[in-house]
């Protein structure tokens, strides 16, 4: 068992591209399951998929998964700054979550280092 979940762990670091149908599958019958991959993708392509197929899917009722994913967006903020940018944002805006988006935003700038980006900087 050891071997195949260094294995399939392993394959979470790979763009997931053409996964879809599987993870939308393992996030609608097998949460549990789901939720352990979920923290442990890494990797610009699985940002996407997360983003683009999944993170629609939620609903109102879907405020532990918005708040577990806002708490992801300092893996991606360095590489994907614009689209994790935008999610900040729209994590305020949408108030997701309770009082503790602001302090999870607040404390993930910590580690941004595109600051000398013209975008995000103030002249």
């Amino acid at each position: 068992m050891g071997d195949f979940r260094k294995r399939s762990i392993g394959t979470l670091s790979i763009d997931p591209a053409g996964d879809w149908p599987l993870v939308r599958r393992i996030f609608q019958q097998y949460p549990s399951l789901f939720e352990r991959m979920f923290w442990k993708t890494t990797g610009a392509g699985w940002f996407r998929l997360l983003l683009d197929q999944w993170f629609p899917l939620l609903g109102d009722n879907d405020q532990k998964w918005r708040r577990n994913f806002l708490n992801r967006l300092g893996q991606w903020a360095n590489d994907l700054p614009d689209e994790v940018t935008m999610l900040r944002i729209r994590a305020i805006n949408e108030r997701w979550g309770d009082e503790n988006t602001l302090d999870t935003i607040i404390w993930q700038l910590d580690q941004f280092t595109e600051w000398h980006n013209e975008k995000y900087t103030r002249s």
